[in-house]
């Protein structure tokens, strides 16, 4: 059997508490369990169920979150040896996006998710959240004939769900048609939850985005205009950042005559981030939004430069990109890799790269390095109108 590591577990552990917190939650304590062979019927052996129980009952807490994946009968087994209510990675997560979803088009997606989710479960709503949402809801009910009415009642509103997105979808491809029309091309910012996209969207943009240090702190998509002003000859800002020499050549001057002329603008987006072990039902209910990543003609991936898991988090969002545009057998576009939070990291510190890759060191926070970025973005900009001119 093969355990993770320590920095590996302390990271999983950091990220299980900071979604608690992102719905409000204070975890009251944390344990660590190691399973040779998970149980079926409770995940976990009779002595670890008690030495819960224990804990729960001394902290006074009603709620336990397992930090992994739980069948329905393994959370009804479970809630009813420990006589409080559990939640699993997955409706936790669920749970986040349905209070942080804020458009008409976010919610409907995230309800699909969570029916989907409950069509499976027909458990109880966790009280402690007290909150109430549009749709049955979470459905419980005494015998069998409940059970089959909630799940009619799931499956309607399964369907009516999906004929909404559907008006939702259809008026999206228009506005991505209109988008395509204009010339401009669409720059998406991609990368795990918290690694600072819609900090970086707001440098770049000038918007006002909502960005705090939190998970999936951004659900809905935002697109907004960039202009990119002319590469100023001598910026050579980060190492990393570009290919910038000093130099006034001939492919500087062209820039900053690109720059003077109508239409030097590209489109970003800045979209929902991912995570390990993302809710299969979340992934199949935000496919309209993530065609903002599979339509965009270079994507920018943005990680955390400063946290010890940024392997692990550039390899999860890789995985997670490579099955987007398989499933709609579609090329991936360039990809940028892009270190944020530079203004985290000591001074001579040794900077995680993805192999074979030269990312771009930033800080989102503080605008270090973003002036390189725009210059590299004219640079693809005028490169990328080149290629259309010629297909054209």
């Amino acid at each position: 059997m093969h355990w993770p590591d320590d920095q590996q577990v302390a990271d999983d552990l950091a990220e299980a508490e900071a979604l608690a917190v992102a719905l409000k939650l204070h975890p009251a304590f944390t344990i660590r369990i190691n399973l040779s062979q998970p149980r079926p019927a409770t995940l976990m052996g009779t002595g670890h169920i008690e030495q819960l129980k224990e804990m729960l009952h001394q902290h006074g807490a009603p709620l336990l979150y397992v930090d992994h994946p739980l069948t329905p009968i393994q959370q009804r087994n479970l809630e009813k040896a420990l006589d409080a209510k559990v939640i699993d990675r997955h409706g936790l997560i669920l749970e986040i996006f349905a209070d942080r979803a804020a458009t008409h088009e976010g919610r409907l997606q995230v309800e699909l998710a969570q029916q989907t989710y409950l069509r499976s479960r027909l458990v109880r709503s966790w009280t402690h959240l007290e909150r109430q949402r549009g749709g049955v809801g979470f459905l419980a009910g005494p015998g069998e004939s409940q059970l089959e009415i909630d799940r009619r009642l799931i499956a309607n509103r399964i369907r009516k769900i999906k004929a909404d997105l559907a008006k939702v979808v259809a008026g999206r491809t228009q506005q991505r048609r209109g988008r395509q029309q204009s010339s401009m091309p669409l720059v998406a910012l991609v990368g795990y939850t918290n690694s600072g996209k819609s900090t970086l969207f707001n440098r770049l943009t000038k918007a006002q985005a909502f960005a705090h240090d939190m998970v999936f702190a951004t659900l809905d998509p935002t697109i907004r205009r960039v202009h990119l002003p002319a590469a100023k000859v001598g910026d050579h800002g980060m190492p990393g950042a570009g290919e910038y020499d000093g130099h006034a050549d001939a492919a500087d001057r062209a820039l900053a005559d690109t720059s003077k002329t109508a239409g030097a603008t590209i489109l970003l987006s800045d979209t929902v981030g991912f995570i390990r072990d993302i809710p299969t039902q979340l992934i199949a209910a935000f496919q309209a939004t993530l065609e903002e990543v599979v339509r965009a003609d270079l994507l920018l991936h943005v990680y955390d430069v400063s946290s010890a898991e940024a392997p692990r988090r550039v390899e999860t969002v890789n995985q997670t990109l490579a099955n987007l545009f398989a499933q709609r057998d579609l090329p991936m576009p360039p990809v940028w890799m892009i270190a944020n939070k530079l203004d985290r990291v000591e001074p001579g510190a040794e900077l995680f790269a993805p192999p074979g890759q030269h990312p771009m060191l930033l800080s989102a926070l503080t605008g270090q390095g973003c002036d390189n970025l725009l210059g590299e973005l004219l640079r693809w900009l005028k490169s990328h109108r080149l290629v259309h001119e010629k297909l054209l």
